[in-house]
């Protein structure tokens, strides 16, 4: 088995009580059947203790028991009384694993974290370079023998990753034509996989690989206009469509009711100062020129995690809408709070990174939901997201 993990990987360590934000708190964590093998094990005084906080869900799954919505095992001190009382093996592979998740796609694991942990988000964003790669081999191997297809369909789609990767590293051209370039790359990939062309994906690459030369970033503009006039597309004004997205983006199911990414909050603040917020819309640039390097930090996190996943259901188009979507939004809700309160402070884009982790990519329904929408909504066309993308990095 084949693994890759990203160059920051290794550097996340568990701050524990430090945390801001505690991954034991919020939602259900499911115990796997081997490590509830050894909680059922477990002798001596805390066996009582443990089994008094083992419960099952609606799904009929063993998990922690909440109090307050607080695992049981989360003491007053921030730490885990499961851990301080049988050891560092005895956690479950849920909670030894987060924040780090995997992803196999035949002999090969992915691996990465998750911006849902404030410690790796800061790792995620702590300097300004482009996303690499190790791999690494274990002995490991996979019981059902891979077809030709597969293997074809995989290696294709790895190749796509790779150059969308290397547009958006390359330091010639602007960071809104790099999307347009992406956003035209995998809409071509998905036309022919919608067409049952396949076999012409390597063409589309190759196309694609010349993406610096003279006329290119010209070619692909006007066949984004000529498919958008085709279809009768009407493109929205950038308020109408930030006020839209955020609307779509209310109806989400959050871990609580209490809107923890405020939602509704920065919907109620540009409804009722449009042009205020406009303009510091138009000035975040400047005033975040810092730091404008973590939002490529955090569109290849996204499209890390998500763009591979095609190969299970041949939607390549909403998997990169995902990513450069999220990272809208994510970018509107900072320029939002900057205008609300004068002031970002790394702690804040910090936090309004996580809870978007936490509240819509944990959320698998969420997931599910944006890949529906993002493909039938004109609000999603590929014409209307390029209208947000009115910034460089």
């Amino acid at each position: 088995m084949k693994i890759r993990i990203p160059h920051y990987f290794n550097d996340f360590k568990c701050i524990a009580d430090k945390c801001e934000s505690t991954c034991c708190a919020n939602w259900e964590v499911v115990i796997d059947d081997e490590s509830l093998e050894k909680y059922n094990a477990v002798k001596g005084p805390f066996k009582d203790v443990l089994q008094s906080k083992i419960t099952t869900n609606s799904e009929n799954e063993n998990i922690f028991l909440l109090n307050k919505n607080r695992c049981s095992f989360l003491n007053s001190n921030n730490t885990c009384d499961l851990y301080i009382n049988l050891g560092k093996d005895s956690l479950c592979y849920t909670c030894s694993q987060y924040p780090r998740f995997i992803e196999q796609f035949l002999d090969l694991k992915e691996m990465g974290l998750s911006l849902s942990c404030p410690e790796a988000a800061r790792i995620i964003l702590k300097e300004d370079k482009a996303l690499e790669f190790s791999i690494s081999s274990n002995e490991e191997v996979i019981t059902e023998i891979p077809s030709d297809f597969d293997k074809k369909v995989l290696n294709e789609f790895l190749l796509s990753r790779n150059l969308i990767f290397k547009i958006l590293n390359d330091s010639h051209i602007s960071f809104n034509k790099k999307i347009t370039i992406i956003l035209s790359f995998v809409n071509d990939l998905q036309l022919k996989i919608d067409l049952g062309d396949m076999e012409e994906i390597p063409d589309v690459i190759k196309e694609y690989e010349e993406f610096l030369k003279d006329g290119f970033i010209e070619k692909v503009l006007t066949y984004i206009d000529e498919e958008t006039l085709e279809k009768s597309f009407k493109k929205s004004n950038q308020f109408e469509q930030i006020y839209d997205y955020l609307n779509v983006y209310k109806d989400f199911k959050q871990i609580d009711n209490t809107d923890p990414l405020n939602i509704n909050s920065s919907i109620n603040f540009i409804e009722n100062n449009k042009l205020f917020y406009l303009s510091k819309r138009n000035d975040f640039n400047d005033y975040f020129k810092e730091n404008n390097y973590a939002f490529k930090n955090i569109l290849a996190y996204f499209i890390y995690r998500y763009f591979l996943k095609g190969f299970f259901d041949f939607d390549l188009s909403s998997k990169i809408k995902i990513s450069v979507v999220s990272l809208l939004i994510i970018r509107e809700l900072s320029i939002i709070q900057w205008a609300e309160t004068g002031i970002l402070t790394n702690s804040d884009f910090i936090k309004i990174l996580y809870t978007y982790s936490k509240n819509i990519e944990h959320l698998e329904e969420n997931i599910d939901i944006m890949q529906d929408i993002f493909e039938t909504k004109d609000d999603f066309k590929i014409l209307n997201i390029l209208n947000l993308l009115d910034f460089d990095i």
